[in-house]
């Protein structure tokens, strides 16, 4: 799937834009919902979900998946849509496609999420209805982008320290393992920025032979 704007998608060639190739209730409804926020958010804008982009030929033409309206302030993007979680009222949130949160688990976020105060729903949308929903989820933002570049720094940091070392790499230099003296040290950067360390005795025997060695630092391994 990719984005584009309703703006892009109307330049597009007409056969791609034909109606036996897209829903164009997605498009209708976004546009009545697009007049309503631009009333205090004048730039605001619709983006389509959509496959079919990478067809050169237009063959099969254009699929839209979903609509949204997007309202860009400086470090994230807000969509907003009418009825889709809770019928009757507007679903505002931060975009997740523009705020980076790769290091974060999901937990770390919701932990954020909890520490603000959630404004009402919005069944009718105002000024005020709007800029709490605005200023309340720019605070998120502020502080997931602030965990999560500390996080980032913390793994930079952690995979600097391994410079050097006769690591055995694997995963994109995300994972790896060593051994030395018969211990073997491994350790993996996870999807959500957790670092995980292991250390085990590469030593298979239990003998007094092995613990002397191992003791001594002379235990070269089998």
């Amino acid at each position: 799937m990719a984005k584009i704007t309703y703006s892009d998608f109307e330049a597009l060639n007409a056969k791609l834009r034909n109606e036996k190739y897209y829903k164009s209730e997605y498009i209708d409804k976004a546009k009545e919902i697009l007049e309503q926020v631009q009333k205090f958010e004048p730039n605001a804008y619709i983006v389509l979900d959509c496959d079919g982009l990478d067809d050169p030929k237009g063959e099969y033409g254009i699929s839209i998946n979903y609509s949204r309206i997007i309202i860009d302030r400086e470090k994230c993007k807000i969509e907003i849509w009418y009825g889709w979680s809770n019928k009757g009222k507007f679903d505002i949130y931060l975009s997740s496609d523009y705020t980076n949160t790769k290091n974060l688990s999901t937990y770390e976020k919701r932990d954020i999420y909890n520490k603000y105060n959630k404004p009402n729903e919005v069944g009718v949308l105002n000024a005020k209805k709007l800029n709490d929903w605005i200023e309340y989820l720019e605070k998120i933002n502020e502080d997931i982008l602030s965990l999560n570049e500390s996080k980032g720094d913390k793994i930079s940091e952690f995979l600097k320290s391994l410079e050097g070392q006769p690591v055995n790499w694997f995963n994109d230099k995300k994972s790896g393992w060593m051994v030395k003296n018969g211990i073997e040290y491994s350790f993996a950067v996870l999807n959500d920025g957790t670092i995980t360390q292991n250390i085990r005795l590469r030593a298979y025997d239990n003998t007094l032979e092995t613990f002397l060695q191992l003791s001594d630092n002379k235990f070269i391994g089998k």
